[in-house]
C-alpha cells in the first residue's frame, strides 16, 4: 500500500506518495537494512548540497556511533572507491545502493578506512563492507554523516525512510518500489 501523503513527515519514517502516477506499474517493494548504527538524520540536512539535495538519489543519512559500513540487503559489490569511503552495492533486483561514508573523506586518499570487500564480490546482508576508524577521521571532515542512496531512482522509488532517530545495524530503514 502506497503511504497517504497526509501522513509525510509523521514520526520516524517520511513517507511520499510515488511520484509514478501509475501504481499498477509497481513490481515489488523492497526493504533495506540499516548499514550504520547511528543516529538517523534528514537527508535535507547534510552539509553537503549534492547529498542534501538528493542529486546522487533519495536515502537514508545516519550520523555513525559504530566505524563499520553493513550490506543493506543480499547483493554485489559494485566499482568500490579505493579510498574505501564508498561503494555499491546491486541488490538482486537490480536497485543501485550508493553508500558513503562521511563528508569530504576522500580527500583522507583512504586514512583510516579498511576496505573489506572487492569489486563484484557477492555479499549478504548484515556483511561487513568497510571498517573505518572514527576516532581519527571525525576531527580530520567537515562531517562524518554518512548516506546510503537509491542511486538508479529511474527504476525504485523510495516510499519511506527512517529520517530521525537511532537506528542499528539490520534495522528495517527504507521501503523502495520496483517500477520494473
Amino acid at each position: 500500500m502506497i503511504p497517504d501523503p497526509a501522513t509525510r513527515g509523521a514520526g520516524r519514517h517520511d513517507t511520499r506518495r510515488i511520484p509514478w502516477p501509475d501504481q499498477e506499474a509497481i513490481l515489488m517493494h523492497i526493504t533495506l537494512l540499516s548499514p550504520f548504527s547511528g543516529r538517523a538524520v534528514p537527508l535535507s540536512s547534510v552539509p553537503d548540497p549534492v547529498f542534501a539535495g538528493s542529486v546522487l538519489g533519495d536515502g537514508l543519512a545516519v550520523d555513525p556511533c559504530v566505524g563499520e559500513l553493513r550490506a543493506p540487503c543480499d547483493g554485489v559489490v559494485v566499482a568500490p572507491h579505493a579510498s574505501g569511503h564508498a561503494l555499491t552495492v546491486r541488490s538482486p533486483e537490480g536497485m543501485e545502493l550508493l553508500m558513503h561514508i562521511g563528508i569530504e573523506t576522500v580527500s583522507l586518499h583512504g586514512a583510516g578506512f579498511s576496505l573489506l570487500v572487492a569489486d563484484g564480490e557477492n555479499v549478504r546482508a548484515g556483511q561487513c563492507l568497510v571498517r573505518f576508524d572514527l576516532a581519527a577521521i571525525r576531527p580530520r571532515v567537515p562531517s562524518l554523516v554518512s548516506m546510503m542512496l537509491v542511486a538508479n531512482g529511474d527504476a525504485f522509488a523510495v516510499e519511506s525512510v527512517t529520517r530521525d532517530g537511532n537506528v542499528a545495524f539490520g534495522e528495517s530503514v527504507l521501503t523502495a518500489a520496483s517500477l520494473r
